[in-house]
């Protein structure tokens, strides 16, 4: 539903930018085109507003995961697109402003999206309000991040099913045998890593491993 809606705010856009081309933006009759244009751009904006409930909705039910913080960035970014419409059409800007504009806050965006530890920030949340989260998110899709939860509490977590294809059969032991794999892969590679791979991430989940007592290897 979400993408149904992004999807038909960008079309609103793009007729927008059609019907605002060229001339047309210093026509004297153009006036009630483009009030009509910025009703248009406030009811996208009400739309969008309602795609942020329903991400949030869903986010409080079923718990923090990427593609759910990504719905974030797509509706900011498309909220910007509506704003920079909103300029173009009422101070009679060409489409090139609004092309330019939109690029960079795509790269302003996307750069300050990269200070922040977006794993961690999924774990903490989850961890505090979505216990029903299931372990096999936490291993296969946080990378290394999730090792250090995983391993002091893996056993009081929900699983699911969704992953058997990671792994060798459906034996009990499979999330076990898995996680012990991919922390002594983690670890091997902590160890080997000079000092120009440092980092404090890396620093932090290989210590806070040490903290908790492993859990032994299947047997064979």
């Amino acid at each position: 539903g979400i993408n149904s809606s992004i999807f038909s705010i960008l079309i609103a856009i793009f007729v927008t930018l059609y019907f605002f081309r060229g001339n047309l933006n210093f026509v004297a009759k153009s006036k009630q085109i483009r009030i009509l244009a910025m009703i248009w751009i406030v009811l996208n904006v009400i739309l969008l507003a309602t795609c942020v409930h329903k991400n949030f909705s869903y986010i409080t039910q079923c718990g923090l995961t990427h593609k759910r913080i990504g719905v974030y960035f797509y509706l900011f970014l498309t909220f910007i697109g509506l704003v920079t419409t909103w300029i173009k059409i009422s101070n009679l800007k060409s489409n090139w402003f609004l092309m330019r504009k939109n690029m960079w806050s795509l790269y302003l965006v996307m750069v300050l999206s990269s200070l922040f530890n977006w794993n961690r920030i999924i774990v903490n949340y989850n961890l505090q309000y979505k216990s029903s989260v299931e372990r096999e998110y936490y291993l296969f899709k946080l990378g290394d991040t999730g090792l250090p939860v995983l391993q002091s509490r893996w056993r009081k977590m929900p699983e699911s099913n969704d992953y058997g294809f990671y792994y060798r059969s459906r034996d009990v032991n499979d999330f076990e045998y898995a996680l012990h794999e991919k922390t002594m892969e983690f670890t091997r590679n902590y160890k080997k890593n000079g000092w120009q791979s440092w980092n404090l991430e890396d620093q932090r989940i290989y210590h806070a491993l040490h903290r908790t007592p492993s859990h032994p290897k299947r047997a064979e």
